[in-house]
């Protein structure tokens, strides 16, 4: 079970080494219009 709340970083000390954390993201590029989600 993961608890929130402080975690111990990993080797390169992003939220990506965290182990069980899942990073995910997707781009949308529609002419004029450019957005994006990340999802944790």
């Amino acid at each position: 079970m993961t608890h929130i709340g402080t975690l111990q970083t990993g080797p390169r000390g992003t939220i990506a080494d965290v182990v069980g954390v899942t990073v995910g993201h997707c781009t949308l590029a529609n002419g004029d219009v450019q957005t994006g989600v990340t999802v944790i």
